[in-house]
């Protein structure tokens, strides 16, 4: 009988601890999204980039409990992409405008965003 209650205390306490490890990289996760969202008003798209493309590295991990975050996560990455890409376009980097424009477009089509998809090709 010890040991049943010893096992049962062990799993409790260990799904209390995995939940609480979730809770806080959603959390962590929409730190990270808050971060490019600061970088992408300030117009700094290439951080902006780093930031969603972490965020949604994060919000991966976590699973289903961070879709409704990894959806906007992934809006804002195919914005920040197409930006990004027109602002090397603009330096005259044409490679480079190309991969970020390419990039928002497979995301775009990946995610079901028609119309981002239609202004990246």
């Amino acid at each position: 009988m010890m040991n049943v209650l010893k096992r049962v205390t062990f799993l409790l306490a260990f799904a209390l601890l995995t939940s609480g490890l979730s809770s806080q990289t959603v959390q962590e996760a929409g730190e990270k999204y808050n971060e490019g969202a600061a970088f992408y008003q300030e117009k700094n798209y290439s951080e902006a980039v780093s930031s969603f493309e972490e965020a949604l590295k994060m919000a991966d991990k976590v699973g289903p409990e961070a879709d409704g975050l990894k959806a906007s996560i992934e809006n804002q990455l195919i914005n920040a992409y197409m930006r990004n890409g027109l602002d090397f376009y603009k330096e005259k980097d044409m490679d480079k405008a190309i991969s970020e424009l390419d990039k928002s477009t497979v995301l775009a089509a990946q995610t079901g965003n028609t119309e981002m998809e239609s202004k990246t090709r």
